[in-house]
């Protein structure tokens, strides 16, 4: 049984997690209560968990730290690409959670559980969004647009992603940005993955009462 150590009961991340562990068939216990990410990390260090998420680029930075105090890495989230399919971080030698679920428990692709895991990837992978208000000029829409590719495409800021060891990071514009917005948002709406994300984070329905013990 793992010991999974986490910041809050209901974040994303915490959530993604408790639904990888249950599609693979892992047995858990979830301790919340850390202030932070890297204090459920010393958590793991001081033997208090088994478990514990980490963002990528930090676990990158410091994994022979952790490697001497005995953390290992055992998969990578990773991040949904424009294109639907779900990828890991470059350089990143750690295996990625959708290719273990799909290879190591395939029945569960298609289901209301990984659909929810999906939209929860989805969103998580829109990592910046900027909205402009109905309206918007079409020469400023176009001017932001360009500015951003310009930036994205420069040779120093891909140096700088490339040394932090985080995730690459996509321009998606117009339709395409809204289509991958919808997507996330239009599964959650799904009374079924609602229903699996709510048992998941453990939300009560609106006058429930919890058992006395």
């Amino acid at each position: 049984q793992l010991f999974f150590a986490a910041p809050t009961l209901r974040g994303p991340n915490t959530v993604m997690g408790r639904l990888i562990f249950e599609m693979l068939g892992v047995p858990y216990k979830l301790i919340t209560g850390y202030r932070s990410q890297p204090e459920s990390i010393h958590a793991v260090e001081k033997g208090e968990a088994t478990a514990a998420f980490l963002n990528v680029n930090v676990f990158e930075r410091r994994k022979n730290d952790y490697a001497h105090s005995g953390v290992r890495g055992i998969l990578q989230q990773g991040y949904q690409g424009a294109d639907g399919k779900a990828v890991g971080a470059p350089g990143v030698d750690l295996p990625q959670a959708d290719s273990v679920l799909r290879r190591r428990a395939p029945e569960q692709i298609g289901t209301p559980t990984y659909a929810a895991y999906r939209a929860l990837r989805v969103g998580s992978s829109l990592a910046f969004t900027m909205l402009l208000p109905p309206g918007a000029p079409p020469d400023l829409i176009a001017t932001l647009r360009k500015a951003f590719r310009s930036a994205l495409d420069d040779d120093g800021f891909k140096q700088a992603i490339a040394k932090s060891h985080a995730l690459p990071v996509q321009y998606i514009a117009g339709e395409d940005a809204l289509k991958m917005l919808e997507s996330a948002l239009e599964e959650v709406k799904d009374p079924k993955i609602r229903a699996v994300l709510a048992r998941v984070a453990e939300v009560k329905k609106p006058g429930a009462k919890g058992k006395k013990k």
